[in-house]
């Protein structure tokens, strides 16, 4: 250890001032610099359907977004596969003002039933029985 039992010398201690002096100004000038967010409208992906209650609840949480930041929040449907195509849209757009607006079920539940089905329409037709039988 070069600095154990004595004191920094001038030139050390105003090298130190110096690093510190331009950190603090950089640090200054790189939040000073950051623009705000949202700078432009807003697209909101809704994957579900025009007027189904996914696209309802994205049109009020676009009005209540809209009206906090100042700038329009504009809802796109992309319907299909249970949600898949709108968030295939959200994932491949390059946009960093683009928003995902889903049921979470849809999304997390699509990708382990893919090719699975779990009833046949040949046999279950078959074995159905009415839950009452008529006399």
């Amino acid at each position: 250890m070069a600095f154990v039992g004595r004191g920094f010398s001038c030139r050390t201690t105003g090298a130190i001032r110096l690093l510190v002096s331009v950190c603090a100004t950089v640090l200054a000038c790189s939040s000073a610099a950051r623009a705000e967010w949202p700078d432009r409208p807003v697209k909101l992906i809704a994957t579900f359907p025009p007027g189904s209650a996914n696209d309802a609840a994205a049109r009020i949480f676009a009005d209540a977004l809209s009206k906090k930041w100042g700038k329009p929040v504009v809802v796109e449907d992309k319907p299909g596969a249970e949600g898949t195509i709108g968030v295939g849209s959200f994932v491949s757009s390059q946009d960093d003002h683009t928003l995902l607006y889903t049921v979470a079920g849809s999304v997390t539940g699509g990708g382990g039933t893919e090719g699975r089905a779990t009833r046949s329409a040949k046999t279950d037709d078959q074995t159905r029985r009415p839950p009452t039988r008529r006399s």
